[in-house]
This record gives C-alpha cells, structure tokens and sequence, in this order.
C-alpha cells in the first residue's frame, strides 16, 4: 500500500490515497497548504479500535452521525446540512454509508465504500431515519448501539427523531452537547468518551 501524495494546484491541495473505506480516490482539501495523508491502513485501525471498544461494552455496533467523526474514522469528507449522513458499522465489520439519494453517485465516485445505502429525499414521504433503521438492523446493529450521538443534529432546519426512539435499542453515546431526556440512554462507557466530556 502507498502512502497518500500531497501536491498543490491553484490553491486546492489534492492528496490521492489507496483505496480504503471512506478514502477518495483524488480527494481534494480545500486549503492552501500542505497536508499530511492518512493511509487506508490508519483508518481501518481507528475503526478497528472503535469496534473493540464496542465489543468490550457489549455493543452490536457504533453509529456515527458527526461530519467529524465520519471524517476521522473514514476519510470520507462532505458538508453537513439538514440532509443525513451517517456512517455505520457492526461488530461482525458489516459497514453502511448512508446518504441522501443524489448523493449516490459521487459517493460512488470518489469513495470505495462497499456499501452505499440511500433515501429518496428530506423532507420525504418517508423520514430518513426509519429508512436507516432498517440499514442498521440489516448489518446487524440491534440492542444495544455505540453512537457519537442519539441521532442526526439539528443542522439547517433538520428535525427527526432520536436512533434510539426508531430502533428501539439503547444507545450509549457521548456528546458535548446536553443530554436528551430519554430514559432509554446508558451512561456512556468510557470508550465513547470521559465523563469530563459531558456538559
């Protein structure tokens, strides 16, 4: 595997990577500088830790609604907007991007994510999170899940239910934001994050 290759052009720096869940295949950062590149290989041990914290909390899987943690543990990089997405993956390493339908093909394009889930629209006919829902229960997320969060954040207009009302599991998360009032939260293991964290 070669690591990713840094150059500068009009201001954009392109770092090309090897493909790798999440990874683009010229992905561009819009910066003026250098940047470092990440290997495919970085970012499958950062999942790969993500996943054994979850195994060790007795977690199906983790759920990652973050732009910044999709990044950080995926390298797929995007705008967050009032329209989902989610990153998701099993204990078993079953693993799902979900995005809104238009956004398909330039997942497709520029990410080597072996699956891409989608839907149709927000606001739709069918809200987006009983769609993923039924992705998670798929790959085998069921019970308890690991999560940067109970659910997509209030971005642009965005309103929706909580992961834990449209799975009907308990969802161990960490966010500096308050905690929900819902009383089928768990008090985040430390894997997910301190309780100095918490706000």
């Amino acid at each position: 595997m070669h690591p990713p290759v840094a150059s500068e052009a009009g201001g954009r720096v392109a770092v090309s990577h090897a493909p790798g869940p999440g990874l683009t295949k010229e992905h561009v950062v819009e910066r003026g500088i250098d940047a470092p590149g990440i290997s495919a290989s970085e970012f499958g041990e950062r999942r790969e830790r993500l996943l054994e914290h979850a195994r060790l909390e007795g977690c199906s899987g983790y759920v990652l609604f973050g732009a910044d943690y999709i990044q950080y543990f995926t390298g797929f990089w995007f705008l967050s907007n009032e329209r989902p997405i989610v990153y998701a993956e099993s204990v078993d390493g079953e693993s799902a991007i979900f995005v809104p339908e238009f956004e398909v093909e330039r997942t497709r394009a520029e990410t080597s994510f072996e699956r891409i889930e989608s839907y149709p629209e927000y606001p739709g006919f069918e809200h987006p999170m009983s769609i993923l829902a039924r992705v998670l229960v798929d790959i085998g997320i069921r019970d308890a899940i690991g999560a940067d969060q109970d659910g997509y954040p209030g971005i642009l207009g965005y309103a929706g239910p909580a992961l834990s009302d449209v799975t009907g599991a308990s969802v161990a998360w960490r966010s500096r934001r308050a905690r929900p009032p819902n009383g089928r939260l768990v008090p985040c293991p430390t894997a997910w994050g301190s309780d100095s964290d918490a706000t």
